[in-house]
């Protein structure tokens, strides 16, 4: 999936039930590992302790055991995965993967999205993938991807401020140089993979990138340790 190891990562699982079969999750000792409500099912599923629980429990139906749990109340301004991310924030994680968050309901996924960019926005990187591991997300601002050169399928780009500037994509079946993306406009939908290295940079502003994820790795510019 990566090309390199970041330092540290937090990882979150939602309520969405995930094809557990088809990820490879990786847990290292400087991992947080975070079940938001009724992702615990799925942590469960996968034999993994979860370091903690966070969420008002309503999809979930019951309110878990243990001392690791923090309960929020039904009325809220944020989301269940909202709440575990500012939670990984304020203890230092600036790297995430979150499973079980984008594939359901289109309301959800552009909510998830949003969530994204807030953690671009503190200087972070996220990547969701959906429930088979066949479609991964991110955003990034100010920043680079690149992948490797086995990735294959469709690779889409949109830009989630009003202006992004300096938006170059190289190794791409549609390549773009210094271009501006805004977010009124689909510039940068349905590019291809074309079986060598790619990369993909904002120079100014912040991008959601979408991408076919069955094969071939990836990996982000800048420091997120």
């Amino acid at each position: 999936m990566y090309k390199e190891d970041f330092m540290k990562k937090c990882i979150i699982f939602g309520a969405l039930k995930i094809n557990t079969e088809a990820f490879d999750i990786n847990i290292n000792e400087n991992d947080v590992v975070i079940a938001a409500d009724k992702g615990l099912e799925t942590l469960k599923e996968l034999n993994i302790k979860p370091d903690y629980i966070i969420g008002d429990f309503d999809s979930l139906g019951y309110i878990p055991d243990g001392n690791n749990i923090i309960k929020h109340p039904k009325i809220k301004d944020d989301t269940d995965t909202m709440l575990c991310i500012k939670t990984a924030l304020n203890m230092g994680y600036k790297f995430f993967e979150i499973y079980g968050c984008i594939g359901g309901r289109l309301d959800h996924t552009i909510a998830n999205i949003q969530s994204a960019s807030f953690i671009a926005e503190n200087n972070g990187v996220a990547v969701f993938f959906d429930t088979e591991s066949e479609t991964a997300l991110t955003v990034i601002k100010n920043n680079s991807i690149d992948f490797s050169s086995d990735c294959k399928g469709n690779i889409s780009v949109f830009s989630v401020c009003d202006k992004s500037v300096g938006v170059n994509e190289k190794g791409l079946l549609y390549e773009l140089s210094d271009a501006v993306l805004t977010s009124d406009f689909p510039l940068g939908v349905s590019n291809e993979f074309l079986g060598k290295s790619s990369s993909i940079r904002v120079e100014k502003g912040k991008i959601c990138i979408i991408w076919d994820n069955k094969k071939g790795s990836f990996n982000f510019g800048g420091n997120y340790e």
